[in-house]
């Protein structure tokens, strides 16, 4: 559950910071070019994830400690998506990956 929550508030940010105007967007993904031309469309779409993200942690915890959960993993991301994506490091392959592996240890632990 959480990390179906961090995946996707990390897609809701990743689709949020390919609407900058400042971000450098590389033409080899055809979402990412996407949420860059069509800025209006991607702040939806990420807003609505971002509060599916929030709704998913709230089911689950209380509305505090759920605001607390929902504002340190947003920073996190932000950072981490900030810092790493103009390096190319972090690309959706790397995200998929990452979630995957994420998804089999908080399945088998």
């Amino acid at each position: 559950m959480i990390t179906l929550t961090i995946s996707i508030a990390t897609f809701g940010f990743y689709a949020w910071y390919y609407t900058s105007s400042k971000a450098e967007i590389n033409n080899h993904n055809f979402l990412f070019t996407f949420a860059s031309n069509n800025k209006v469309i991607s702040k939806l779409v990420s807003i609505s994830l971002m509060i599916t993200a929030f709704i998913l942690i709230l089911n689950s915890n209380s509305l505090g400690i759920t605001s607390l959960m929902f504002i340190l993993m947003t920073s996190l991301i932000a950072n981490c998506v900030t810092m790493l994506s103009p390096l190319n490091i972090l690309n959706y392959k790397t995200l998929i990956v990452l979630i995957v592996i994420s998804t089999l240890l908080e399945t088998t632990i």
